[in-house]
């Protein structure tokens, strides 16, 4: 006599999965779970949501800057309601960011925007791009953005541009137009060096690679590392070495030399001999005390020697230094170094001997896991450090971690702080309703709180006890 009611509190709950799914992804919810949800139902203050799940916490967005003191998130920032891929310091406290956003605190921002040392979002700088933002690097008083996009700053600017710092404006001028993606951004001096997918730049063959003047925006007349045979993938990380450049990405040849994922050019577009031999694609670089940090999806250096994901190389042998923080997961996706720590951002859930969920801290000469444990519940693809504060951007949706609830739980309806009410139920929870008696539930389950229930119960909301 029970099942067809049950059932048809199910059937009505389960239309509604799709708007709760689509809920727990905007920049406006305040709460999110690692598990689908079936069912939400709330009172005045009190938010209830069953589902399938095992922990719920407060939606942080996904970019944050997180205090290097002690791993938590600043006080006030802005919500961002999709991807981000770059970030970049603003040199006074605040970031550039780029992705596949739309919206950052509350305000419309297509792939790009500014966040203010303030926390809040720069309401002048909206450079308005009609694609993904994936690379971004400031200097000489521009902030270079490189991506997917054919307008950005209110001009027609293929997949490269020069933006005024203060509006968001483009350099007027200013349009070296590769024909294909960008990738990755890192300047020297007065020259912009840029890597991605694309073969031309300015009318000239400039395959995967190309030096750019940041004034003129053209290149380099003779940096062409990937000469008349080009090379053979995609470029997805730069960072300078002295008067060198490094390059890592999904390639294997450049001009016909074996170059397995990773190279280092010279100023004058020289390919030189440093050669790590990954067996893997490196989507990450940073440099810092002689030594080149590579991040990405190969599990071995130097011809067979084991590093999962993650390794530090000689700037002029290449040859691997004793530093293997070993992560788990299938990449690291971003890297950046603030003092004595490496700052690691991936998929990963354990690295340098300790659980970290997707990004942390690595001490730079033991590497071993510091201290530092932001706790992302997703994929970290950006970091950018201020000196005190390094802002993390992904596909996450939680920093500093979520409370064990087991398909039930309750969250403030105002902040979305999880509350401590929860009596867990052993399987999922399809459908919810408040009424005289309490928090009525519906589901899978056999157990409430402890107790025998079997796929329908009552629970008290003041107690979390099963009536």
């Amino acid at each position: 006599m029970r099942t067809a009611p049950v059932l048809r509190i199910l059937a009505v709950c389960f239309c509604l999965a799709k708007a709760v799914e689509a809920q727990q992804d905007s920049a406006e919810s305040t709460w999110v779970a690692d598990g689908p949800v079936y069912a939400i139902t709330a009172s005045s203050a009190v938010t209830y949501i069953g589902g399938d799940f095992t922990r719920v916490g407060s939606y942080t967005g996904r970019g944050v800057p997180i205090l290097l003191t002690d791993g938590k998130a600043a006080a006030v920032y802005p919500m961002v309601n999709g991807e981000i891929l770059a970030a970049a310091s603003d040199g006074a406290g605040g970031w550039y960011i780029g992705g596949s956003f739309t919206r950052v605190g509350g305000l419309g921002r297509n792939y790009a925007a500014r966040i203010l040392v303030t926390g809040t979002v720069d309401t002048s700088w909206n450079p308005n791009a009609n694609g993904t933002v994936r690379a971004l690097v400031m200097g000489s008083g521009k902030v270079f953005a490189g991506g997917d996009f054919t307008v950005i700053g209110g001009a027609s600017r293929s997949r490269l541009a020069a933006l005024d710092s203060a509006s968001g404006a483009a350099a007027a001028g200013w349009d070296p137009g590769p024909n294909n993606v960008v990738r990755a951004l890192t300047l020297a001096g007065s020259t912009l060096y840029a890597g991605g997918d694309f073969t031309v730049v300015y009318g000239l063959n400039r395959s995967k690679l190309a030096a750019i003047d940041v004034t003129a925006g053209v290149p380099a007349p003779s940096w062409n590392p990937g000469g008349t045979l080009g090379v053979n993938g995609p470029v997805y990380a730069l960072t300078v070495l002295g008067s060198s450049v490094a390059a890592g990405g999904d390639f294997t040849t450049v001009d016909g030399s074996a170059r397995g994922y990773s190279l280092t050019v010279d100023s004058g577009g020289v390919l030189t001999a440093w050669d790590p031999q990954l067996n893997g694609a490196v989507r990450s670089m940073a440099f810092a005390g002689g030594r080149v940090f590579v991040g990405g999806d190969f599990t071995s250096v130097n011809g067979g020697i084991a590093r999962s994901h993650l390794a530090a190389l000689d700037g002029i042998t290449a040859v691997d230094a004793f530093w293997s923080p070993d992560p788990n997961g299938t990449t690291v996706s971003a890297l950046a170094v603030q003092g004595s720590t490496v700052l690691v951002g991936g998929d990963f859930t354990f690295l340098g001997n300790a659980t970290r969920n997707s990004v942390a801290g690595v001490d730079i000469v033991i590497s071993s896991a510091t201290a530092w444990n932001p706790n992302a519940n997703g994929s970290v693809k950006a970091l950018a450090s201020n000196g005190a504060v390094v802002y993390a951007g992904g596909s996450f949706s939680n920093i500093n971690g979520m409370d064990a609830h087991l398909n039930i739980a309750a969250v403030d309806s105002g902040n979305g702080k999880v509350l401590a009410w929860g009596p867990d139920a052993d399987l999922p929870v399809r459908a919810l309703a408040l009424g005289p008696g309490g928090l009525y539930i519906g589901g899978d389950f056999s157990t409430v709180g402890g107790q025998g229930r079997n796929y329908v119960a009552a629970i008290d909301t003041m107690t979390g006890n099963p009536a």
